[in-house]
């Protein structure tokens, strides 16, 4: 019994048939590599750019939110009053902006709470706090309230 082939029989290479990349092929592969590398440096850019806008908000609603508390933590007569700060946070400025005003259940606003409790009116507080940074506009702030009982 012959032997059987299992490989295809070998055959002789001819001068100028190598089998490999031609330029144009290496050139293609070079702008299919670039154009991907640039969509990945993109992506990453984007990314990024969300991420600190993500963190700055975070951080903007993390400094709203400790204002709230130190205004709910203050009694009468050490009412919270209206302010304005700048605190920096990591590399980024922060303006944190209150305001007060004092109002009655049926509407009216009286400006401040009265030097003695009015049980009659019952009016209240409200306190807002908003923190804007750059290069944030009006669209980047952020901005919480609270009542607080004269």
């Amino acid at each position: 019994m012959p032997p059987t082939r299992v490989l295809p029989p070998l055959r002789r290479v001819e001068a100028g048939d190598d089998g490999g990349f031609t330029v144009v092929e290496a050139l293609v592969a070079f702008v299919l590599l670039a154009v991907v590398s640039a969509a990945a440096i993109v992506a990453i850019a984007n990314t990024t750019k969300t991420s600190k806008r993500s963190t700055d908000r975070v951080t903007a609603a993390n400094l709203v939110q400790q204002d709230l508390q130190a205004a709910r933590a203050l009694r009468y007569p050490n009412y919270p009053a209206a302010r304005s700060a700048t605190t920096v946070v990591g590399t980024t400025s922060y303006t944190l902006t209150r305001s007060v005003s004092a109002t009655t259940p049926a509407g009216a606003t009286i400006g401040a709470c009265p030097a003695t409790p009015d049980f009659t009116n019952r009016p209240y507080m409200v306190v807002t706090t908003t923190v804007t940074w750059p290069p944030a506009g009006t669209a980047d702030r952020v901005s919480a309230a609270t009542e607080l009982a004269c």
